[in-house]
């Protein structure tokens, strides 16, 4: 039972560092990767911008659901152990 509510933290500690690391800043960083306004850039800069977004665009969501599972771990072996004291 204990070893549920440690993974369910174990989940939240590494989905929190995760969004503090990879977290997307939305008034900042723009869709097409840009931060800024920049005039005439490469084909290929843009596409290193577009790539990151993306790349940190999914760990964001990977971080949210993992938090989630972590906090529903912690949740169902609360449960378990209230359950089992009535």
């Amino acid at each position: 039972m204990l070893l549920l509510a440690d993974i369910g933290l174990l989940f939240d500690i590494v989905g929190v560092i995760l969004v503090a690391k990879f977290h997307i800043p939305s008034e900042i960083l723009f869709p097409d990767g840009r931060d800024t306004l920049e005039v005439h850039l490469n084909d290929d800069e843009e596409g290193k911008r577009i790539s990151r977004y993306k790349l940190f665009r999914r760990i964001t969501i990977f971080s949210y659901f993992i938090i989630g599972i972590g906090f529903l771990l912690q949740v169902s072996f609360i449960n378990n152990f209230l359950n089992s004291l009535l």
